[in-house]
């Protein structure tokens, strides 16, 4: 399960969250899950109980320094290089950078959550709002992309089709 967009965060968003639960109901469930990220084109298994350990540190998510709120970044857990085999599991907005790491796994299946960065970008971050059209277009490329809702998957059929329309 790829915990990249999780790391370079100083703060842990709702869809973060989301991924860290699916992560600990994969242990619970007996599901062989390993805890990765990309960085710099390279992927590395992140030591798990040590992840979630920081993770849970990183819950207060910011801190008052001079005046104004600063993200508190926290150390990586060990990590070690591997390489790419079996299913890489995509539960929060990756960098366009990770994709070709993640064509070398056998399959990819990606969560997609919401279209609330298209249709109220006022309550996302700019840098959220321009990303999310080439995100919508890069699910296109996964074996398998789940949704939470029908709500959602008919945002994102919907947004497909328009992507089909101006062909």
């Amino acid at each position: 399960m790829d915990f990249s967009g999780v790391l370079r965060s100083g703060c842990l968003s709702g869809i973060e969250r989301v991924a860290i639960e699916y992560f600990r109901a994969f242990g619970k469930l007996g599901v062989s899950v390993r805890a990765v990220r990309v960085h710099k084109g390279v992927l590395y298994e992140l030591e798990s109980a040590k992840l979630l350990e920081l993770l849970d540190a990183r819950m207060p998510r910011q801190k008052r320094m001079g005046g104004s709120w600063k993200n508190i970044f926290l150390p990586l857990p060990p990590q070690r290089k591997i390489s790419p085999e079996g299913v890489i599991f995509c539960a929060d907005v990756w960098a366009s950078s990770n994709i070709p790491m993640y064509e070398k796994f056998s399959a990819r299946v990606a969560l997609f959550h919401d279209a609330v960065a298209l249709r109220y970008p006022q309550l996302a971050s700019p840098k959220t709002v321009a990303r999310f059209p080439s995100y919508m277009k890069e699910l296109r490329s996964f074996t398998r992309v789940l949704t939470p809702s029908e709500h959602s998957r008919g945002e994102l059929v919907g947004y497909w089709g328009m992507l089909e329309g101006e062909k």
